[in-house]
Parts: structure tokens; C-alpha cells; sequence
């Protein structure tokens, strides 16, 4: 309890006032690592994905994040319920006294209600508890200022991010380039749900 309220004053203003308005509204947090949880994520990280415009990953994907991972105690679903209805979930990973959070998503038609400004919270508030000494918040690309700005509102320190690259012998294809970008975008929004999870299907692995 200490550690989380040292962590607590370091919340900006924006944060704390969201904070209150979530708690008017009696939202209940729930931690889960069962197939019923990964679905509740999986289905508010499809809407999440069609509003951005970016390429859904396949089930698939999250049901191996599920079997080698999650089964084996090595992350979680944190739900955030509004009566009977999950308005927003995180899946986060962790290692040793590591937190990651690695994918979050919400119920577009209930962020008034802030379900996020709790989950992270709680998020940091578990960390604490649980002996954590990082709580990761995961890449941001440096343009999304957005993001960044509500990321360090929870205290948090960015640090540069390094890559290195191989080059393969055969090109693939640049789906993020040009007009194709664009145009992927536009498809993505504006077309039912199955074909945005077949889009991801078919072009995520080019999504870097």
C-alpha cells in the first residue's frame, strides 16, 4: 500500500479527475487467465483495432499467447466490467519482476465512463502488491503524442527504444508505405467485422 501510494501522487491531474468520475460509476475490475477472459479481450481488441484502422491479429495468434503463456502463469486478462458488459480489457505479460502491459483494448461506446483510467490504476496498484519492480507500458511510436502523453500521466519514464535488423533474401511486401496504408485504413473502418479479422489474417505477419 505504501509503494502504490507514492506511485499514486505521481498521477496527473487529468488522470485523478478520470479516476473519481470511473469510481461514480461503480465499474468492476476483474483479473482472469482463462479462454472465457482471452474472448472478452479478443472482442473488444477486434472494435479497438477496426477504429484504428490497422490490421486485426488472428485468433490464432492470441490463442498461443494463451497456451504458452497465460496457462503457464506467466500473464493475465485485466476486465473491467460495467454491470454485466466489459468495457475495456489489457492482456499483460510478466517475467520475473517485470509487468508488461502488451495489448489493451475498449468498448468505444463506454469510454465516457473511463474504464481505462481504473485498469490502469488497479494495473499499478497490482504491481505494487505484487512486488513488481517495473511496470512496462510498452512501445509508443514517437508520433503518437497522444499516447505518450497518457502513458507518462501515470508516472511513467520513457526511454529510447533500440532495433536491429537482418536483412532477408527475399523483399516482402510494405503494407505501411504510400497510398497503401491509406487505402488499408479506409477498408478496414468501414468494412464488417469478419472481413477485418480475414485482412488480418491474410496481411498481419507484414505489419510490423
Amino acid at each position: 500500500d505504501s509503494d502504490f501510494s507514492i506511485m499514486e501522487k505521481r498521477f496527473d491531474h487529468a488522470h485523478r479527475r478520470n479516476i473519481r468520475q470511473a469510481m461514480k460509476k461503480n465499474l468492476k475490475v476483474v483479473i482472469s487467465d482463462d479462454e472465457a477472459g482471452m474472448k472478452e479481450f479478443y472482442r473488444l481488441h477486434i472494435m479497438t483495432r477496426k477504429k484504428l484502422g490497422v490490421p486485426v491479429q488472428p485468433w490464432k495468434f492470441f490463442r498461443s499467447i494463451q497456451q504458452n503463456l497465460i496457462e503457464n502463469d506467466l500473464g493475465f486478462y485485466m476486465l473491467v466490467y460495467h454491470q454485466s458488459t466489459c468495457a475495456a480489457a489489457a492482456l499483460f505479460l510478466k517475467w520475473q519482476k517485470t509487468l508488461t502491459y502488451k495489448f489493451g483494448a475498449s468498448d468505444i461506446s463506454m469510454l465516457d465512463l473511463r474504464p481505462n483510467n481504473i485498469l490502469f490504476m488497479e494495473a499499478i496498484r497490482l504491481a505494487c502488491e505484487g512486488g513488481y519492480e517495473i511496470l512496462d507500458f510498452g512501445k509508443t511510436e514517437k508520433m503518437n503524442l497522444g499516447l505518450r502523453r497518457f502513458k507518462s500521466g501515470w508516472g511513467a519514464d520513457e526511454l529510447p527504444l533500440t532495433y536491429s535488423y537482418f536483412l532477408k533474401k527475399k523483399k516482402q511486401p510494405n503494407i505501411r508505405s504510400g497510398k497503401s496504408v491509406e487505402i488499408l485504413t479506409k477498408v478496414i473502418q468501414y468494412s464488417p467485422t469478419i472481413v477485418c479479422r480475414l485482412i488480418g489474417e491474410l496481411l498481419y505477419k507484414y505489419y510490423p
